[in-house]
């Protein structure tokens, strides 16, 4: 509790209880009226004053104490429940947040990333349906869930080596890469990490190889047309080929087209 000393002091015709108390480890004053004028033979009424004038100021003081506390305790609360999300939660949740600031397409492989390899490599082993590549070897299957707050730059090398060893190149890796990033920004953000003890901090970005374009002849066109024709693929196919689509944009064309009436 703050100690608190009173005295007895005149201003402007009237006696007042000047308090001094200790906040953030300064000493200040507060003048509080006695509702006494300052006159001869007051003083002794003024001072019988003190004990409910100190007595009002130091509830006043709990009171302001007590809201600096709930107010620390609801910012420090926060802090930790983003601490103690799973990091598979906390990946989720940033997706949702970036997803009004990027393009649809992106979200959508955002998702689809998340929910296959990302998913799959940091679920726990025993409710794990499906292993992704079983045949490769993993550096390690996680037994319980992982915290945000418990992600090590290792853990992230050791997914991109997984990543790599079941034959996904850097272009596929990066994609991974640019999304980790900005979970582990946010976490900056959240105060989950710091600058320095971002995991990401010290992890290069994937090589990505020069692309190589390879077109398909006429002729290889037409045998590949015959190939898929009246198959669901056909649409996004004849899409590619003749406007250059990639397969994402090809595939939404094709399914914005298939909503029309025939």
């Amino acid at each position: 509790m703050n100690e608190l000393k009173a005295t007895l002091q005149t201003k402007n015709g009237m006696y007042y209880c000047v308090i001094s108390y200790k906040e953030n480890g300064k000493w200040k004053l507060k003048w509080k009226t006695t509702k006494v004028l300052a006159k001869q033979g007051n003083k002794k009424k003024a001072k019988e004053t003190f004990p409910k004038i100190i007595a009002d100021f130091q509830n006043q003081l709990s009171e302001k104490e007590n809201q600096q506390i709930i107010e620390n305790n609801s910012y420090e609360q926060r802090i930790e429940e983003n601490k103690n999300k799973t990091f598979l939660t906390f990946i989720r949740e940033s997706i949702e947040e970036f997803k009004v600031r990027i393009e649809e397409t992106t979200y959508d492989n955002w998702l689809d990333i998340f929910n296959r390899r990302l998913k799959n490599y940091f679920s726990v082993y025993k409710e794990l349906d499906k292993i992704y590549n079983e045949d490769i070897k993993r550096s390690k299957y996680f037994s319980k869930e992982l915290k945000i707050c418990e992600v090590t730059q290792f853990d992230i090398e050791d997914f991109y080596k997984w990543l790599y060893d079941c034959g996904l190149k850097g272009s596929s890796v990066a994609k991974y890469h640019v999304l980790l990033n900005l979970v582990f920004k946010r976490a900056i953000r959240l105060k989950v990490f710091t600058l320095e003890t971002n995991p990401m901090k010290d992890i290069p970005k994937p090589t990505i190889a020069p692309y190589t374009a390879d077109y398909f002849t006429a002729q290889e066109l037409k045998t590949l047309f015959e190939i898929v024709k009246g198959e669901k693929i056909e649409i996004p196919v004849i899409l590619a080929a003749y406007y250059g689509l990639r397969r994402s944009e090809a595939i939404r064309s094709s399914l914005v087209i298939d909503r029309f009436p025939k």
